[in-house]
């Protein structure tokens, strides 16, 4: 396979353009004799740096490390036949979880012992970390657990569901065999409707400090509350994790979003007083304490959302954008035309953001805003793009990079990826080479990390047969340098 690659490397150095310079061929997703994983849609976790070197997971079963040149690229696992479903990076540690008979396992890898731990046991020996999708008994609504990073990438956390009970887990990077669960909770009954933890809740970190979110229900209401609750390191043992704070703001007649903000310093969620008439506000917590910010938003609307972006929280509902200012605790106009009407562009978030630029979606396509002009482009229309990892529901229209946005556009019968630098209103296609009697079909997967972009793609070869070909992209500004 190696050889096989530095000759495919050779061709590209001799067809490609400057432009397709950026796009290095890695090698081929080699498939097993027994099954295809794309074609029988298995996922994958994928992309995450440590150091120099990237590493993720393929839907044909390999964990891959690769410094971005098809050399140095290389399968270091081989999982066949089985999801790879998520993938993490910590200081020390690279972790990904493979299902296996529907049952999920938590692999440890350490880079730079090229070592693997397969068996990380809880504090019950019979219980191994199941991160796999189950069907949650109430509701029958299907949830996928999930693992999350602090900030400062020294532990990794996981949320899981097994047995009737949620729980989070996490893992030091300075004790990597011992795993800390830091909260349990159980599934709901009539007796005990609270579920403290959330089907399919996010984690936040400031500080030592985790939140997650989930719902609860006092008599006295009647009904059930978005609740968020913290927990944190002892002071004197920080293996054990104590509880901080379970914030109940029903009683004190306010309601809060489930979604966690969590800029540089805080976390925040979006909130109302029940006799503000649907006008909302920013929540700030802090241990033991909630307390609405200063500003009140002025419009009445049911379709607030906020979405943080570049450290800061952009606001947004009935063509509006405004930008919080966390130490005025203010809001800033960034966008308002009432004809509008916002649409997510990833799973949990209305916009992307590249430097002075917004890029969004409503009813009328997609468009770019300048924050600083408040100027309107439209720009193409972004098929959407292939992600073999989603555990969070929903499309994936763009990405957003240092010099601009990415995405798949329809050009001339292919799917092309696209750079589209806002600053010049320019398009840069990425055109993937042939290779000997192999033709670029379609793209199966995108993922970035930083300015790298790992591309999952399949060929048409001889008599048809489809091979699958991987791609790293590395971000530059295209456009006008003069």
């Amino acid at each position: 396979m190696k050889t096989k690659r530095i000759i495919l490397l050779s061709f590209l150095f001799l067809c490609f353009s400057n432009i397709n310079a950026q796009l290095v061929y890695l090698g081929d997703d080699e498939a097993d004799k027994k099954y295809d994983g794309y074609q029988l849609n298995k996922l994958c976790g994928g992309l995450v740096q440590q150091g120099n070197s990237y590493y993720f997971t393929t839907p044909n079963g390999h964990f891959f490390k690769t410094d971005g040149t098809a050399e140095n690229t290389k399968v270091i696992s081989n999982f066949s036949g089985y999801d790879g479903l998520f993938l993490g990076a910590t200081n020390k540690f690279i972790y990904y979880t493979i299902n296996i008979n529907g049952r999920g396992n938590l692999i440890q890898y350490n880079p730079a012992a090229n070592t693997f731990t397969t068996q990380l046991y809880v504090n019950d020996p019979y219980e191994i970390f199941s991160l796999t999708g189950v069907v949650v008994p109430d509701g029958n609504k299907q949830t996928i657990d999930e693992l999350f990073v602090c900030p400062d990438k020294s532990k990794i956390f996981f949320r899981t569901f097994k047995n009737d009970k949620f729980r989070i887990y996490t893992i030091h990077d300075d004790t990597p065999s011992k795993v800390i669960m830091i909260k349990e909770a159980y599934m709901p009954t009539a007796e005990n409707p609270d579920v403290v933890i959330g089907v399919g809740c996010k984690l936040g970190f400031v500080r030592n400090e985790v939140f997650f979110n989930g719902r609860i229900k006092k008599a006295s209401m009647g009904i059930y509350e978005t609740s968020i609750s913290s927990v944190g390191p002892k002071a004197d043992n920080e293996s054990e994790y104590e509880f901080k704070s379970d914030y109940r703001l029903l009683e004190k007649k306010i309601l809060n979003n489930d979604k966690l903000l969590q800029t540089p310093t805080s976390i925040f969620t979006l909130a109302q007083r029940q006799d503000n008439d649907g006008k909302q506000q920013l929540l700030e917590y802090t241990t033991k304490n909630a307390s609405f910010t200063k500003t009140i938003l002025s419009f009445k609307a049911n379709d607030y959302s906020a979405d943080v972006l570049d450290g800061e929280i952009y606001v947004s509902c009935k063509g509006k954008i405004s930008l919080y200012d966390e130490k005025k605790q203010d809001y800033y106009y960034v966008f308002n035309d009432e004809k509008s009407i916002w649409s997510n562009i990833i799973p949990m978030g209305r916009f992307l953001k590249s430097n002075a630029y917004i890029l969004y979606k409503s009813d009328d396509g997609f468009g770019v805003i300048n924050t600083y002009n408040r100027g309107v482009k439209s720009i193409k229309t972004p098929v959407l793009i292939n992600e073999p990892n989603k555990y969070d529901a929903g499309p994936v229209y763009a990405y957003a990079g240092k010099y601009g946005f990415y995405f798949i556009d329809y050009a001339d019968g292919k799917n092309v990826f696209t750079q589209y630098n806002p600053l010049e209103n320019l398009y840069t296609a990425t055109i993937f080479p042939e290779f000997n009697k192999e033709t670029y079909k379609e793209t199966r997967g995108i993922f970035q990390q930083g300015d790298r972009f790992l591309i999952l793609t399949a060929y048409t070869g001889n008599k048809g047969k489809i091979i699958y070909k991987m791609f790293m992209y590395k971000e530059r500004y295209n456009g006008n340098t003069g």
